[in-house]
């Protein structure tokens, strides 16, 4: 998946392979994608791989993506992942023609001199609602080779009947 920003900023997304491709039950490690992403910003490149993104996150993004389009006023303003290197948000109107998503980068994908600073490093994109159709289609063509494994409904009662009290 390839995102075009403003001041030829973009961002590509590509789902490589499963973090463990042997673990097949559960629901985090069996879910753990390895991804590769091509930053390109006014003063800093990026090329990193890490493992960042779970199945059914990128399937969460696709359908936030969507929901911005089709049905904006129920859509929430941000999009959080398990891991905090990456964040997206909606900065103006979600009823608004064309959308203003940032999308921060934290960690491994926020080059050494934004560290060094503490400055955010982030990417902007003017989106329109076919445009965000589309890239939610693009991210699920790069799930469809990696599927959500596991028993996710199962898992998660489990991590959360402790807070049940």
């Amino acid at each position: 998946m390839i995102i075009n920003g403003i001041e030829n900023q973009f961002l590509e997304i590509k789902v490589q392979q499963y973090q463990y491709p042997q673990i097949t039950e559960g629901k985090w490690d069996a879910n753990w994608l390895q991804v590769q992403f091509k930053i390109q910003h006014p003063e800093a490149q990026v090329e990193s791989n890490v493992p960042c993104l779970l199945t059914f996150e990128v399937e969460s993004w696709s359908q936030w993506m969507e929901q911005l389009s089709t049905n904006p006023a129920k859509a929430k303003s941000s999009h959080w992942f398990t891991e905090p290197c990456l964040y997206v948000q909606l900065l103006n109107e979600p009823n608004a023609d064309i959308k203003h998503l940032r999308i921060s980068f934290d960690l491994e994908l926020k080059p050494e001199a934004y560290d060094r600073d503490d400055r955010a490093f982030y990417l902007d994109f003017h989106l329109d609602n076919h445009q965000l159709v589309a890239l939610a289609s693009d991210l699920r063509a790069e799930l469809a080779k990696f599927p959500v494994r596991g028993d996710l409904e199962e898992e998660y009662e489990q991590d959360y009947e402790d807070y049940d009290d």
